[in-house]
């Protein structure tokens, strides 16, 4: 019997890509921009669970969310399945509209480095092809709700995206 990869795995893969790719895909994106209205720093935590506490921003989540295994799909030898992902990088900043263009440019650069990428685990067994269906952005929320303008305040906002992972796991 042969050992199963699955959800685990696609999250490894995809978080270990954007690790390795987020750095020049957002350089990319400031270049390309060339306004400098905004500061693009590499995310300083990732996470796989989401209810993280203590993280600092730009902050990134990978959650695994479920999976098809599409038995429809006949092959005694083989897994094809659909995982779904969700990535969402959370960012900060003390002025809205900094915050906002940071959200567009943050969702530009994880699609740059996610959408069509193919991917495979260490042993080969396992091989995902990431599709990006759906990215959302959170309404601007800020700890100091009294007084959003104060010098304290700092704005925070989500940039989402929603995953399908081709993924196709060899049994033996």
């Amino acid at each position: 019997m042969s050992t199963r990869h699955l959800v685990e795995t696609a999250v490894s893969l995809v978080n270990g890509h954007i690790q390795a790719n987020i750095q020049a895909a957002l350089t990319d994106i400031r270049v390309n921009r060339a306004d400098n209205k905004v500061t693009m720093e590499v995310p300083r935590d990732y996470y796989i669970y989401p209810k993280a506490q203590g993280f600092r921003t730009p902050a990134v989540f990978v959650i695994g969310d479920r999976i098809d295994f599409q038995k429809r799909e006949k092959g005694a030898n083989h897994l094809n399945m659909d995982v779904k992902l969700f990535v969402t990088v959370l960012i900060e900043d003390k002025d809205a509209e900094r915050l906002t263009l940071k959200s567009y440019r943050y969702q530009a650069a994880l699609h740059q480095i996610l959408d069509q990428v193919q991917l495979s685990s260490a042993d080969n067994k396992s091989k995902l092809t990431v599709v990006i269906t759906n990215a959302a952005f959170s309404a601007l929320y800020s700890k100091a709700a009294d007084d959003p303008s104060g010098v304290a305040s700092v704005y925070r906002k989500e940039v989402s995206l929603e995953l399908d992972c081709f993924m196709y796991e060899a049994l033996f």
